[in-house]
């Protein structure tokens, strides 16, 4: 308003300029009086003319300004929006992606259990033995397991699982004949680590560790050493199972490792494949 004010009324006080000059006009000067009212109005115009058209101008570059700012504000606008939806669907896929890690490593663990399972299965069934001396075995066996007593190492539920104890109570309760398996405090030895390792004594046999050796994979356990107590008699009737520090260099064992017939349990070695 003020802008466009300017240049009227700078035209106004020159016309007013120029018709106060033909006012005060007298004969002698008549022309030359003449003369300055045109060139006074021209001039007016002139600058009137230069002053609307600048003003013109600089509305039209503030237009154009304001056109591209509030242009400018929609596309941030748009970009915010499409960037909070985009951090919305990586929260509902990160959440997703959480829910199937979880429910694949469920499914891993049971594969893991079926697979022990049926590998044992199998082998045991491959395994070569007399029909004949069968049950003459068998039945010396089940005397001598009724001497066994098998003792686990307990550890916190994060570090074995659950249901390992269970697993062993299992060869007491069942046609097995051992005669107790036994929980007990872990103490003096590495309890910071899952069990690994069968210890027995020297009157236990290969039949007996094989039951808790195939009855450890099934439940899922890593069995790195299987050896016999060092010049430990009172132990003679013992089997225990814990974690043995020498395994960390030795694979793990197999239920084909179990049953083979060129590979024996140790007697005076380290108990360990490598």
């Amino acid at each position: 308003m003020t802008t466009f004010a300017l240049p009227i009324l700078v035209c106004l006080l020159g016309l007013i300029g120029a018709l106060g000059t033909y006012l005060d006009s007298n004969e002698s000067n008549q022309n030359r009086k003449y003369i300055m009212i045109v060139f006074i109005t021209i001039i007016s115009l002139i600058i009137c003319g230069f002053q609307i058209k600048q003003n013109q101008e600089n509305n039209q570059n503030t237009d154009d300004a304001q056109r591209k700012l509030d242009t400018a504000n929609a596309e941030l606008d748009s970009i915010n929006k499409k960037l909070n939806d985009v951090n919305s669907q990586l929260d509902s896929t990160t959440e997703k992606l959480k829910e199937t890690n979880s429910q694949l490593n469920t499914t891993t663990e049971k594969l893991n259990d079926a697979n022990a399972k049926l590998e044992t299965l199998l082998l045991a069934v491959e395994k070569p033995r007399s029909s004949t001396s069968e049950a003459a075995e068998d039945l010396l066996a089940k005397e001598n397991r009724k001497k066994i007593s098998i003792f686990y190492f307990k550890k916190a539920s994060k570090i074995d699982r659950p249901e390992l104890f269970t697993k062993l109570r299992q060869l007491e309760t069942q046609d097995h004949g051992f005669q107790s398996v036994q929980d007990v405090e872990c103490s003096g030895r590495d309890c910071t680590n899952s069990t690994n390792a069968i210890w027995f004594g020297s009157e236990v046999s290969d039949a007996d560790i094989e039951l808790v050796a195939t009855q450890l994979i099934s439940g899922g356990v890593a069995i790195k050493v299987i050896r016999q107590f060092y010049d430990r008699p009172e132990k003679a009737y013992f089997i225990e199972v814990g974690y043995d520090r020498a395994g960390q260099s030795c694979r793990v064992w197999q239920s084909k490792d179990i049953f083979s017939a060129t590979i024996r349990f140790s007697r005076g070695g380290k108990g360990c494949l490598e």
